[in-house]
């Protein structure tokens, strides 16, 4: 019974956490990133498409992780 006093009842995967924000705002710049870079360089197709792999990959992982 003592440690259930000092047991945490907060989330795991708290989406308000600093960790869980910063990563938010690294996804978001790299996605802003790479908007810019698409406008900018039509061109570079295939570097374009691993780019949005990669962020699809990402924002599906985080959200597995806050599940």
């Amino acid at each position: 019974m003592a440690t259930l006093g000092g047991s945490y009842h907060g989330w795991v995967n708290d989406p308000t956490s600093a960790a869980n924000l910063q990563l938010n705002d690294l996804i978001e710049y790299i996605a802003a990133f790479t908007m810019n870079y698409k406008i900018k360089h039509i061109e570079v197709s295939d570097l374009i498409s691993q780019i949005d792999k990669y962020l699809d990959n990402t924002f599906y992982a985080v959200q597995q992780l806050r599940h």
